[in-house]
């Protein structure tokens, strides 16, 4: 017959790894998790100025309702082209 003793000593040894897997995934996930959450953040502030950056250069490309889309701005050169072909500059 068996005595208590050596029967709970073979479920301890069997417990015992398993107990010890389970705190080792926990801690395991513990550490992780900060850097998971962080790296989703990043991803999302990338998006979020994305999203704010393509509106912008849009109607920064985008002429003006108001402006003369003909007209020269200070600073800025035309060139015209001759009747021979030859590249005119006008400085205004």
């Amino acid at each position: 017959m068996r005595t208590c003793r050596t029967s709970c000593r073979n479920g301890i040894a069997l417990l015992e790894p398993l107990l010890t897997a389970v705190v080792l995934a926990t801690a395991v996930s513990a550490v992780i998790m900060p850097f998971t959450a962080a790296a989703q953040s990043t991803a999302e502030d990338a998006g979020a100025a994305r999203a704010v950056s393509l509106p912008r250069d849009l109607l920064a490309e985008s002429p003006s309702p108001f402006s003369d889309p003909d007209a020269i701005e200070e600073g800025e050169t035309e060139v015209i082209y001759s009747v021979e072909g030859a590249p005119v500059l006008r400085l205004d």
